[in-house]
């Protein structure tokens, strides 16, 4: 009775496991876009970028500064170049987690001054 008991909970582990494992991966598997451009629509909760893409703003974005400092989202202002990090949704839209204030178009080669920028 004792050995059944040890391998049932064993087993219980087991699927526990390789279940938070699958959910893990769940959440990974979800893709990722980098991308800057400029603000060319702003509206509660969302700016397009380039003239098409949708990027949401949830009350969980955070907003810094070109340094990477803290910052909101009053400075965001028509004609702004941004950098966003978030979540590609079905509809193409990006959920930002982080965006970043821009002074301008940042090159390939200008990346390297901003150490939270990485290669779309």
């Amino acid at each position: 009775m004792n050995k059944t008991r040890f391998f049932a909970a064993v087993l219980a582990a087991l699927f526990l496991g390789a279940q938070a494992a699958w959910s893990a991966e769940a959440v990974d598997d979800r893709e990722y876009e980098f991308m800057q451009g400029v603000i060319n629509a702003r509206g509660p909760g969302v700016v397009i970028l380039n003239e098409t893409v949708k990027v949401k703003l949830t009350k969980d974005t955070k907003f810094f500064d070109s340094a990477a400092r803290k910052s909101g989202l009053r400075s965001m202002g028509q004609h702004k170049w941004l950098y966003v990090e978030g979540v590609k949704e079905p509809d193409g839209s990006i959920t930002a987690e982080e965006v970043y204030y821009l002074p301008g178009h940042v090159s390939r080669k200008e990346m390297k001054k901003y150490g939270f920028m990485q290669l779309p």
